[in-house]
């Protein structure tokens, strides 16, 4: 906090001297000045720091008001986009526990479906039969690899 501000006599006009001379009988005394009450000064510069400081107080509230508020939406979102992702993530592991289950189920289809005994009925079935030893052809395709 600073001093206040002291007040500066006022300097005497020129002319006369106040006081009567004891020569000048005639002179009468200068009527006394009615005095004023005394105040308290108010410094000038006490007014105007708090006037500076309002603004800025009021710019820093506003920009603390900004910043809780970017990071309060940017949280929820953040916690909105988790929540999302989550969801995703159990959605694809159901799909893939459900895959795994049918992968189980065909490969044992497969082996069931591929095993002589089921291949030579179905082909009985359909009116296939076993060639003679002496009848079968073994046929190299170019780029088969073999």
């Amino acid at each position: 906090m600073s001093v206040p501000a002291r007040r500066v006599a006022e300097p005497e006009p020129p002319g006369p001297s106040r006081r009567a001379r004891p020569s000048d009988p005639d002179r009468t005394p200068p009527a006394p000045q009615p005095s004023r009450p005394p105040s308290r000064p108010q410094p000038a510069r006490a007014t105007s720091s708090r006037r500076r400081r309002r603004p800025a107080n009021l710019r820093f509230a506003s920009f603390m008001c900004l910043v809780v508020t970017v990071l309060i939406v940017g949280v929820v979102t953040l916690n909105a986009l988790l929540a999302q992702t989550a969801f995703q993530m159990q959605a694809e592991q159901d799909r893939v526990q459900t895959l795994q289950r049918d992968a189980v189920l065909l490969t044992e289809q497969a082996a069931r479906l591929s095993s002589p005994v089921v291949v030579a009925t179905w082909a009985r079935r359909h009116d296939m039969v076993t060639p003679a030893p002496g009848e079968v052809h073994i046929l190299r395709v170019p780029g088969s690899g073999r």
